[in-house]
């Protein structure tokens, strides 16, 4: 009792950390969430824990029920009761110092103590080697999974998240705080935020404002519920339409709007009718990438879809944006300006010779592809052997700007993490002046290729205490080994 008497004679509360609770009463959400968050919660990262205390309550069930009102498991109970209690008024429900768990889970663990004892007084024959068998599982597993050298919060959102998230969306909805900082890395209330297929946005309510969706994601018109300034709700993708879910007031607010992630406001109708004559709800949102979007040079692009039917969202366009294509097939296209509606030019590619194929075979006189040519290639047509490398700003799916890289078609892998303009410039001969292009134009403009031009824009990863990211610049030239 001193430590209350004392803290309240000379600063005129129980506890200090009074200030750092919240008041409100708790709700189900907030007392389970580190039992039964799949983020934070034991069950997302220590599950065989759970699996335990469950087969040990089902062993005493069986066996031994008077035990489970033994002193020491009744003690053990109130205390991880209090402890729930006492978790849920947080005001950081979220925080670091670990991989994911939950510090406030570890404090959960040794009250199962008696519990296991118990059950292993009460059980016989398998129940022992189980036990023994999880027991060492466990520590090998923490070996690895909590070792010291893991970043904190460096496995977010687990495995467990990812897959309610985007397969049974409806299922689970967190914490405002703990989706946030789990799927953008931040610790400022950012919205909207979206997993990287649009399968669950949370959008926060700005007076009626459209422009509160991600981009790429379609911009579902909000129920009334969700669109006072300082609602928020769950969209949750269910059967081709959103299903939205409202956020109990207490966990909710305006938060900061990422205007740089959404659609603008005279945009929105736009999109929504060339979102719908397309078909939207067919088409794969979340693509890292599509193999015939071979470069992307002073513009930003979202892709949704596939190789046959795709929607490219072009974004931050700089002088000189181009997109350079490889379809494998006839393509044509539409160039639409979503914030008008205008269509802008029509596309069209018939396959005209200088596409790319991956060698599946060779012999002496044969050379084999990997598909069908789309245009004839007559004896003296010159074929060159070429290492791809394709580097592209991913802005959607990692909730940050993420230079990937793809190399000889393959799927894009992260490379470089905040970048924001990645541009590639070709230096040509004579030099000085040094003349660059965006692209050459031709076999003649490639021969006088001596140098390229790099220049870059890079972010920190994370945002300040004002929520602004700290930016740097630079260009630098290299010049590739063929050309010396």
């Amino acid at each position: 009792m001193l430590h209350p008497i004392y803290n309240y004679a000379y600063h005129g509360t129980p506890s200090l950390l009074l200030a750092a609770t919240r008041p409100d009463s708790p709700t189900l959400q907030s007392l389970s969430a580190v039992l039964f968050d799949p983020t934070l919660g034991l069950i997302g990262n220590f599950p065989l824990f759970l699996i335990v205390v469950a087969g040990a309550l089902l062993t005493l069930t069986w066996r031994d029920r008077l035990a489970l009102f033994s002193a020491d498991i009744v003690v053990a109970g109130l205390a991880a009761g209090i402890f729930l209690f006492s978790f849920s008024r947080t005001m950081n429900m979220h925080h670091g110092g670990t991989p994911g768990l939950s510090r406030y889970g570890v404090w959960l663990i040794p009250l199962a103590v008696p519990l296991l004892s118990a059950a292993e007084r009460a059980a016989h024959g398998l129940w022992p080697r189980f036990l023994w068998t999880a027991a060492a599982l466990s520590f090998v597993i923490s070996l690895f999974a909590f070792h010291p050298a893991v970043p904190q919060n460096s496995r977010e959102p687990t495995w467990l998240a990812t897959f309610l998230w985007t397969r049974f969306p409806a299922w689970n909805n967190p914490l405002p705080e703990v989706f946030i900082e789990s799927q953008l890395q931040v610790a400022d209330p950012w919205v909207p935020v979206s997993t990287a297929g649009c399968e669950k946005v949370l959008v926060a309510g700005r007076d009626g404002a459209e422009s509160v969706w991600p981009v790429p994601c379609y911009p579902a018109p909000l129920p009334a519920e969700c669109r006072p300034t300082g609602a928020m709700c769950y969209a949750n993708r269910q059967d081709q339409r959103y299903e939205f879910t409202p956020v109990p007031a207490r966990w909710a607010g305006a938060g900061k709007l990422r205007v740089d992630a959404v659609w603008p406001e005279d945009a929105v109708p736009h999109v929504r009718r060339l979102y719908e004559a397309w078909n939207w709800r067919s088409l794969h949102i979340g693509t890292e990438s599509l193999d015939l979007l071979r470069a992307a040079v002073g513009v930003s692009v979202a892709p949704l879809g596939s190789e046959e039917q795709f929607i490219l969202v072009l974004r931050n366009l700089r002088p000189g944006a181009r997109l350079q294509l490889r379809p494998t097939r006839p393509i044509s296209g539409v160039l639409v300006d979503a914030m008008t509606g205008r269509t802008l030019s029509s596309e069209q590619y018939n396959g005209a010779p200088g596409d790319f194929y991956t060698v599946a075979g060779l012999t002496d006189t044969t050379l084999t592809v990997d598909r069908p040519v789309v245009a004839d290639h007559p004896v003296g047509t010159g074929i060159y052997a070429v290492d791809e490398r394709v580097y592209e700003i991913d802005a959607s799916s990692y909730g940050r700007p993420v230079l990937t890289v793809s190399i000889d078609g393959g799927s894009a892998q992260p490379f470089v993490d905040g970048v924001e303009a990645f541009d590639v410039a070709y230096v040509l001969d004579p030099c000085p002046p040094c003349d660059t292009v965006g692209l050459p134009v031709d076999a003649t403009e490639w021969r006088l290729v001596r140098e390229i031009a790099i220049e870059a824009a890079v972010r920190s990863r994370t945002a300040g205490d004002d929520g602004q990211y700290v930016h740097e610049s630079g260009e630098f030239r290299v010049k590739p080994r063929n050309l010396l």
